[in-house]
């Protein structure tokens, strides 16, 4: 299946206290728009200060329950981050038994809970692979699977046969066409060949998606998921400032490449 995701960062400002415009918000949302995951950036799961972890658990575990209200069973959940002067280790213990009760309720709830990677500006807790299978390691809850984050994985030199020899399956992905200007519509970005040139120093222009038989980043990691025989969820993600002035084109193209793709069955 695939999914067009829309963060909503004004989802906190909902009064939780009022019981029926918060379900009727929910109902809203829902009419509109098929979302397959609930995730908050201002809260932190793992922070220092007791009432700011605890006032976010509360959050995370309403989310929890309105996963389900909004027709889905699997949350992705942000780990939470420490401050750059603390000792990292503080920061990863808290963020740990934070997950561990959040996967209690997530079980209680019948709902499913995915991590993945995030850029080291949001959290160094799960800044590449080695520190996702870290923490998931520590969490030690079947309730968790890792999500692959196409561009992130990509940007870390990571594969995606990496990520199965890491976890032994992925449980969501989230995907984009990979190039230094973002998250990019899919059939455009960096050439593998040329990434992997990169890599070693050989090259650096970045070149056209589109010369002839070359395959993007992005389409080498779909067939290395086609090889793993991946039936998840794949949920386009697109940001960059190249898309802030039509947004809507940007998702036109990508849907249109879906939809060209014999990579992805719709």
């Amino acid at each position: 299946m695939i999914i067009f995701w829309i963060p909503a960062t004004g989802w906190a400002f909902i009064s939780w206290n009022c019981t029926d415009a918060a379900t009727t918000f929910i109902f809203t949302i829902r009419k509109r728009i098929r979302p397959e995951q609930c995730r908050q950036y201002p809260i932190n799961i793992a922070s220092p200060i007791a009432y700011v972890r605890e006032r976010s658990m509360q959050f995370m575990e309403r989310y929890l329950e309105d996963t389900l209200d909004l027709g889905t069973d699997r949350m992705i959940l942000a780990p939470g981050w420490g401050y750059v002067d603390a000792p990292e280790e503080e920061a990863f213990a808290r963020s740990v038994e934070a997950i561990r009760r959040l996967a209690e309720k997530a079980a209680a709830l019948g709902v499913k809970l995915s991590v993945e990677e995030m850029d080291p500006l949001s959290t160094l807790l799960v800044r590449d692979l080695p520190h996702l299978k870290k923490l998931l390691d520590a969490v030690g809850s079947t309730q968790i699977t890792a999500c692959l984050d196409t561009f992130m994985a990509a940007d870390n030199q990571e594969t995606v046969e990496q990520y199965y020899e890491a976890f032994g399956q992925i449980g969501h992905v989230h995907f984009s066409g990979y190039g230094r200007e973002g998250y990019m519509v899919p059939g455009t970005g960096e050439l593998a060949a040329l990434q992997q040139e990169n890599a070693d120093g050989d090259a650096t222009d970045v070149a056209p998606a589109d010369k002839q038989g070359a395959k993007t980043v992005l389409e080498r990691q779909l067939e290395s998921l086609a090889a793993h025989h991946y039936e998840g969820d794949l949920v386009l993600g697109l940001w960059g400032a190249g898309y802030f002035k039509d947004p809507d084109a940007a998702l036109r193209r990508s849907v249109q490449w879906v939809r060209e793709s014999s990579l992805i069955s719709m």
